[in-house]
């Protein structure tokens, strides 16, 4: 059993789902990841907002199962009223984040969209997870892949590279990553962002809004998904 001081140096997170397969794989994902530990596996909603431990989670990750997205939604909000700075990973079969759009604008922060599929995926639960305990908006980018700009939309007036760049933010990679990822200077990226935010008139530097947040949700607004209706061609 860890110390309670090897504990408060990991990241806690509690599972919600009464889904025995996701559970396993969850936690068999997370165990491989050094910088969190799983503090609490709840069944329901209910039971997740009376559990009690030495850490209170930090990150909540939500199967939702056989309920909507917005149900989804409404369990993360009520966990929220217990932990308002808590990250909320979804996990689900419906595959449409755009409804996180319609959260209120208090609590826009922390919040992942994954498909349960990838519950497995430890390297991509890891990023869930990190991205929502700082406060980010994170995508499935196996849903980003088959989102594209609305056409005529505020997205259209971004570039094809910033496009991408947005892209990126949206699946959770920081300024670092995206560099990597594009052969880019880490300066070079944080440029670029900058011209996005002013671009999507989005102030960095409202303390209450976190720009990147914010980006992401509209780029979630002003998309569209590929099975929704035809591919619209990128800039």
């Amino acid at each position: 059993m860890l110390s309670p001081a090897k504990l408060t140096q990991r990241l806690p997170v509690a599972i919600v789902s009464s889904d025995h397969r996701a559970v396993d794989q969850l936690l068999r994902a997370l165990q491989r990841c050094a910088d969190i530990v799983v503090v609490g596996v709840y069944a329901d909603s209910w039971q997740a907002s009376r559990g009690g431990g030495p850490l209170q989670p930090r990150v909540y990750i939500i199967d939702i199962e056989k309920g909507t997205d917005q149900q989804g939604l409404d369990i993360g909000l009520q966990l929220r009223r217990r932990s308002p700075n808590a990250g909320i990973v979804l996990l689900t079969a419906q595959g449409d984040p755009r409804f996180l759009t319609s959260l209120p604008p208090a609590a826009t922060h922390g919040w992942a969209y994954l498909v349960k599929s990838l519950a497995g995926d430890s390297l991509t639960m890891e990023r869930a997870v990190q991205s929502v305990a700082s406060g980010l908006v994170v995508v499935d980018p196996s849903i980003v892949a088959r989102m594209r700009p609305k056409r005529d939309g505020l997205l259209a007036a971004l570039t094809e590279r910033e496009q991408e760049i947005l892209s990126l933010v949206a699946q959770g990679l920081s300024n670092a990553g995206i560099a990597q990822r594009l052969v880019l200077a880490e300066k070079s990226v944080e440029n670029r962002l900058v011209e996005i935010y002013r671009k999507l008139e989005l102030d960095g530097g409202h303390a209450d809004h976190n720009p990147r947040v914010q980006a992401v949700l509209l780029y979630l607004q002003h998309s569209v998904l590929h099975h929704d209706s035809p591919a619209e061609p990128r800039p």
